[in-house]
């Protein structure tokens, strides 16, 4: 460190390619100039630390519609159904995919339902649920993975069953008929 309380900044480290455009147009020069902002070739090999981290509140890339924020909930819903549904029907197995049914027919009907979100939460807890119901089973007779396959399968068929028809009458209750 400097006596004169000045920071000493390490010679490698590039300042300027860790702000984004606009700290670098208000950053101002040693001799008190405005700096020049960059332009599209500066940006493009030195675009900031900012615009390489991935943004949090943007949908990814390849999936439209599908949130972190909506398989959490989605997935928070179908667990709370499958593990209510199981208490309350006494339907064995079936009573978890009932529970789903009904979470995805909620989502759905409340328009927070989103098919993708729900197949993979629908799905996921069916599987996890029926090897957790069946776990000596599965263990002992080596079937965990059809068995969490076909109810797999079951939760996201009900899944999308109940999305959908929670969309249907939301549509039919909102529309005005005529």
């Amino acid at each position: 460190m400097s006596r004169s309380g000045e920071t000493e900044y390490d010679s490698e480290v590039d300042i300027d390619g860790l702000l984004s455009d606009e700290e670098r147009a208000d950053r101002q020069t040693s001799t008190g100039e405005r700096e020049q902002p960059a332009t599209a070739a500066d940006t493009e090999t030195s675009g900031g630390l900012r615009s390489r981290l991935p943004s949090p509140s943007l949908p990814s890339p390849g999936l439209p519609g599908f949130s972190l924020g909506g398989l959490a909930l989605s997935l928070a819903v179908c667990v709370a159904a499958f593990l209510a549904a199981g208490v309350v029907v006494p339907l064995g197995g079936v009573a978890g995919l009932v529970g789903v049914f009904g979470a995805a027919f909620l989502l759905g009907l409340l328009g927070r339902g989103r098919y993708l979100e729900l197949v993979v939460a629908g799905a996921g807890t069916a599987a996890v649920g029926a090897l957790l119901d069946q776990l000596l089973l599965a263990a002992v007779a080596d079937i965990a993975a059809p068995l969490a396959a076909i109810s797999g399968a079951a939760g996201l068929l009900v899944a999308v069953i109940g999305c959908y028809l929670g969309r249907d009458l939301r549509a039919g209750l909102t529309q005005s008929v005529g």
